[in-house]
């Protein structure tokens, strides 16, 4: 998944799926969400990329998803998610929890879209985490990168998402 990517998304004015959990799987009908090129911006802009309008004092979180495709598994020695986020995020692959920044909660906690990240330090910069062991979730074929990113409040003034995924190949 490069930068500029063009994902599925909508806003967080209410839950994605019911239960919860369901948008971050990879059979979920995302028919509710449209496509469009990241970044994804409110306020502070970012060049290129999709604006996101009427956030403020409306509702504090974006759901995301982006479709990719393993063809070898035996190749991917690991996983690295780059991003840029403004102000926090939480990434699943095909469900299980890999990442995230600047939250409040614990990881493995539930979220939801009253959920609110930690408020973040100015200028924000794009960092590159490894996730876990890709074994215990990626799979033959298609998988989905699902992310919240989430405001530190309603009233926030701005919101900035963007992201890459990367395999690490196996070193032979």
């Amino acid at each position: 998944v490069s930068t500029e990517a063009s994902w599925r998304w909508r806003p967080g004015t209410n839950e994605a799926s019911s239960p919860v959990h369901l948008w971050r799987e990879v059979g979920f009908a995302d028919t509710q969400f449209t496509t469009a090129r990241a970044p994804f911006w409110f306020g502070d802009p970012l060049p290129g990329g999709t604006p996101i309008s009427g956030m403020r004092n409306a509702y504090s979180c974006l759901f995301l998803r982006k479709i990719f495709v393993v063809t070898n598994l035996t190749e991917i020695g690991g996983l690295r998610l780059g991003s840029l986020v403004d102000d926090g995020f939480v990434a699943w692959i095909n469900g299980t929890e890999v990442l995230r920044v600047n939250m409040q909660e614990a990881a493995g906690t539930s979220v939801s879209v009253s959920t609110l990240a930690r408020n973040a330090a100015e200028p924000v910069s794009f960092a590159t985490y490894d996730l876990p062991a890709p074994p215990s979730y990626l799979v033959l074929g298609t998988n989905v990168l699902a992310v919240q990113v989430f405001q530190s409040s309603r009233g926030s003034s701005d919101l900035g998402f963007e992201a890459s995924l990367d395999s690490v190949a196996i070193d032979t």
